[in-house]
């Protein structure tokens, strides 16, 4: 679908990256590359976000995906309250706006620290495979977020 001018300069107003295939941009338009990112066009986090999860990989099966949304349930968290993301998506986030969140980091292996903002530690829980192998850690992940006060206004 192709943008006419209007919609181009509406939509980069609002700060959104607009890809376009080479052949289709016009000269006078910037191709936005990952390079041409800045700080100005990284995502923030919503207001809504209580909780932010980091995993490996994205959740490509409907076991994984099951179980994240049961865990959730479990906490009282809907899906306007949690992002999702995983460790390729990490410098796309502007971390200064998450320090008021809850960030856990549910790794296969957590090899040395995240690179995130200063103010926010990533509390480290088992990864959805190795709770598929093991259910045994489905409890401890759902003890560690119950205790976090995730499902009131508190936030730790």
């Amino acid at each position: 679908m192709a943008l006419s001018d209007y919609q181009y300069s509406i939509l980069s107003e609002m700060g959104l990256p607009i890809w376009r295939r080479r052949d289709v941009v016009s000269k006078s338009r910037p191709v936005v590359t990952e390079l041409s990112l800045n700080n100005s066009t990284l995502k923030t986090f919503s207001t809504n976000v209580r909780l932010i999860c980091i995993t490996d990989r994205a959740l490509d099966s409907v076991s994984q995906q099951r179980l994240f949304s049961a865990i959730c349930k479990s906490v009282s968290l809907s899906i306007d309250d949690v992002t999702l993301m995983t460790l390729s998506e990490l410098t796309e986030y502007d971390w200064k706006t998450a320090t008021d969140k809850v960030t856990i980091a549910m790794l296969a292996e957590l090899g040395g620290s995240l690179n995130l903002h200063s103010n926010v530690t990533p509390i480290q829980l088992p990864s959805f495979t190795n709770m598929e192998t093991n259910p045994a850690l489905k409890a401890k992940v759902w003890t560690v977020l119950k205790n976090l006060k995730l499902n009131g206004d508190h936030h730790p």
